[in-house]
Formats: C-alpha cells, sequence, structure tokens
C-alpha cells in the first residue's frame, strides 16, 4: 500500500501516508467523528475499520488508495457525485499523475448503517483522469467524445448506472474488435416514456440501439433494444447483470442469445 487520499464533499484534499482509518482516527474531527461515535463502533459486531471507512463515505468523502502504479477510488453513489469525482482527478494530478493515468470508480450504494456493492456483475469503471476532472465520463474505451455521457439526458433516472454498464460493455466489445458509439445529443420524450437514441458501429456494420424509460402500473421500467428487437425489460432497483451484459453484447455482436 503506497498511502492515497481523503477526498472532502467541498474538494479539499488531505494526504494518507499508510491507512485512510489510521489517518481519520488520528484526525476525527474532520470528518464530525466525535468519541462516542468511535465507542459505539467497538461494541458492533462488524469491523471497526469498515464502521469508520463507511460513515466517512456516506458523509460525502470520496477514498482514493495508491497501489503501486494503479489508482483506486471509491464514493457513495449520488446525483453530484460527478462533482466529487472531477475534485478527486484534480487531487490525484497534484500528486504528480498525468492526466493519462487510469483510475478504478467504485461506487457504492447506502444499505441501511452500511454501504455495499452493486449487485451487478459490472459494478466499477475505469476512467481517465482528464475525463473525471471535465466531469464529462468519457469513456476511456470509446473514440467519441462525450459518446456514452452525452447520451443519458437530465431525465433519465438511471443514468449514471447506464454509463458504468454501457462503458463496460463497450469494452467486453472491443476485445473482439473496434468498435464506438454515437447517441443523438437530445431525448425524446412521449408521455410517460422517455428515450435515448444512438447508433453503434463496428466497422461496415451499425446497428440501432433505445433506451427506453416508462412508467407502468406506478412503476418504472428501462427497456432496451437493438435494431428493434428488445434485448430486456427491467424494473427500477434491478441490476444489470452478468446475464443482461451477455445478452447485450450477443446482440451487439449479431449472435444468437436466450430470451
Amino acid at each position: 500500500m503506497d498511502g492515497g487520499l481523503w477526498v472532502s464533499p467541498q474538494g479539499k484534499a488531505y494526504a494518507v501516508e499508510d491507512y485512510h482509518v489510521d489517518f481519520v482516527e488520528k484526525y476525527p474531527y474532520l470528518f464530525g467523528l466525535t468519541e462516542a461515535v468511535l465507542v459505539s463502533f467497538k461494541q458492533l459486531r462488524s469491523s471497526m475499520d469498515d464502521c469508520i471507512i463507511s460513515y466517512v463515505l456516506k458523509k460525502g468523502w470520496a477514498r482514493v488508495r495508491f497501489c503501486e502504479s494503479r489508482i483506486f477510488i471509491t464514493a457513495l453513489r449520488s446525483p453530484h457525485v460527478d462533482r466529487l469525482l472531477s475534485k478527486v482527478g484534480e487531487a490525484i494530478l497534484e500528486c504528480g499523475y498525468p492526466l493519462t493515468s487510469i483510475a478504478k470508480v467504485e461506487l457504492l450504494e447506502a444499505d441501511g448503517d452500511s454501504l455495499s456493492v452493486p449487485h451487478s456483475y459490472y459494478s466499477a469503471s475505469e476512467e481517465t483522469l482528464s475525463s473525471l476532472i471535465a466531469a464529462s465520463y468519457t469513456p476511456l474505451y470509446s473514440g467519441s467524445k462525450n459518446a456514452i455521457f452525452s447520451m443519458a439526458g437530465d431525465g433519465f433516472k438511471n443514468k449514471q448506472e447506464i454509463y458504468n454498464w454501457m462503458s463496460n460493455i463497450l469494452f467486453e466489445f472491443r476485445k473482439e474488435r473496434p468498435a464506438d458509439w454515437t447517441f443523438s445529443s437530445e431525448d425524446l420524450i412521449q408521455g410517460n416514456s422517455h428515450f435515448l437514441k444512438g447508433l453503434f458501429t463496428s466497422g461496415a456494420v451499425s446497428r440501432s440501439v433505445v433506451f427506453k424509460e416508462e412508467i407502468k402500473n406506478e412503476k418504472l421500467w428501462l427497456s432496451v433494444t437493438v435494431d428493434s428487437n428488445e434485448v430486456f425489460s427491467m424494473e427500477d432497483g434491478c441490476s444489470f447483470n452478468a446475464v443482461r451484459s451477455y445478452k447485450m453484447l450477443s446482440a451487439l455482436m449479431g449472435r444468437p442469445y436466450a430470451k
């Protein structure tokens, strides 16, 4: 372990020479931690270290770990996490890393008193520092600026989830052949349905991709179609798991898959 950073919700970075938990225990006032809270953590069955990390992340902080040449960022999923990650990128840049450095970003979800990793095969994404600082989430694997982020307008509830999933889908596809995405900068609203339309290209092959969110029986549903064929539909709260990712890859590659 080569230390790292704690980055506050306001974007102020603090260097961590060794372990993040030790830093919090040494400067608890920075994180709003009182002695009473620390004592209560010691009385819980779960690891005190886990309790401290969860407490700080839920306060809106981001944890950055430097492991040799690798960078790992952990934060709580929120509507404003892109702003926080932009500040995190700037802080890492000031540590001497170039803009082209790649960081693995893991966004956790609140689960009662603790935090959990989203139940998805693709629970983390890899970003360049330049994309984090720009707060554009321009994927490392896309040759077109904002090719994925621009598809997710403000009206789309699952914007961040779609981005994380699609960046990894493109990465997996490119293991076999070159590919890219171009999405319309505008979305379409029809009644209770919200559409995001785009074009997937790989060589001479082009496929129309449409994401659709709609209200059915007072619940939000997300469906994905490729060339007018529905790949899958899921209720809000479900995840982009390995099965759905396999179906999407198969549809883009023109391969048969089980419905």
